[in-house]
């Protein structure tokens, strides 16, 4: 009978500790049903808790490796060798618009009348060393010496990276409108991209940058928090206010060229007619003793560095094969086109047969 008194010695030495661990963590003593609730209660809560505190710390986590994969995602669209379009990526499109990167400074400098010589020791003056020429006609307009067919070998050789792509065109309806559109906004990324590695510069047609559509240009740039300094034509640099009123010449243009188009759609212009000077003896005899243009077909399809630029300069060169089989031409009036793929060939004899049907050369109907 000792041995089972023994027992329930220890059973209740069991049963008080029990107790007291209970009292101490705030419990009941067993067989009180409500107390094993209470308990029930308080485990359920604090499993509830740490669940709770799991998935927040997962989102705080998703949320931290989101942060880095934008910082990756913005650190890869930086990569970029200069060739092509920095902007045709979609992921590019995402991190590199003018006003996401950082603070640059480029410069403005005008054509004017200045020349080659001049132009050039501008430049140097400067240190530029990338030259974006965003003038909307240059090819027909200015010194030959700044069309960009000869302007392009001439930065080569000065070790300048030189691309022209023309902003303001007319049937883009003028410079504000063009800087709003995909192929503005691209071009305007890619200088800031430049500008932020190496002295980098933008081309207008006047001496005068206030009388110069590169004057939007450097305004919208301003407008993104980056600096421009207009150069003149002994050197000295004029910062572009951050805040200025653009002329009428510029706010009114697309409104101008929208009328004008309606006009022409119209039939109310008059068609412009050869000058009779162009055609007298004294001009053909002028343009004889000149040497006769040659011009590389191939060569000038190498230059592209994009699809657009490919079929601008085709479209170009079957304008020029196409003008190459008249009259004129064939008398040494006209520049001489080598080495003409039959794509080119194609779209001449295309250009010939619209003409022929009253249309215009790229088969638009007229008027």
């Amino acid at each position: 009978g000792g041995g089972g008194g023994g027992g329930v010695k220890a059973e209740d030495d069991e049963a008080l500790a029990a107790r007291l661990q209970l009292e101490e963590d705030g419990g009941a003593l067993p067989g009180q049903t409500e107390g094993d609730e209470d308990w029930e209660e308080r485990a359920i809560l604090e499993q509830l808790q740490e669940l709770e505190r799991e998935e927040q710390g997962g989102a705080t986590l998703a949320a931290q490796f989101a942060q880095y994969e934008e910082m990756l995602d913005a650190t890869d669209a930086e990569e970029w060798d200069g060739r092509g379009d920095l902007m045709v990526r979609e992921w590019r499109r995402e991190h590199l618009h003018i006003e996401q990167q950082d603070q640059s400074t480029t410069y403005g400098f005008g054509c004017g009348l200045q020349s080659e010589k001049s132009f050039f020791e501008l430049l140097s003056l400067h240190s530029i060393r990338v030259l974006y020429d965003f003038r909307a006609d240059a090819e027909h307009t200015g010194p030959g010496h700044f069309k960009p067919s000869h302007l392009e070998g001439a930065c080569k050789r000065h070790a300048v990276h030189y691309r022209y792509a023309p902003l303001g065109r007319e049937g883009a309806y003028g410079i504000l409108k063009h800087l709003r559109e995909d192929e503005g906004r691209n071009l305007l990324a890619e200088l800031v991209w430049w500008a932020r590695r190496k002295r980098t510069a933008f081309l207008g047609a006047e001496e005068d940058w206030r009388k110069d559509p590169r004057l939007a240009i450097a305004a919208r740039l301003c407008e993104a928090g980056h600096s421009v300094l207009h150069v003149d034509a002994d050197g000295a640099t004029t910062e572009q206010p951050k805040q200025m009123e653009l002329p009428d010449f510029l706010t009114g243009e697309e409104a101008r060229l929208r009328t004008l188009e309606k006009q022409r759609h119209a039939g109310e212009l008059p068609k412009a007619s050869k000058s009779h000077a162009s055609r007298s003896t004294e001009a053909v005899a002028q343009r004889l003793t000149q040497p006769q243009q040659v011009i590389d077909a191939g060569a000038e399809l190498r230059k592209a560095n994009t699809q657009a630029e490919l079929c601008r300069i085709q479209r170009r060169l079957a304008d020029l094969q196409r003008r190459a089989e008249s009259s004129d031409a064939k008398a040494g009036l006209g520049p001489k086109l080598l080495h003409v793929n039959k794509w080119v060939k194609a779209e001449a004899v295309q250009q010939q047969e619209n003409l022929a049907a009253g249309k215009t050369k790229d088969g638009k109907e007229k008027g």
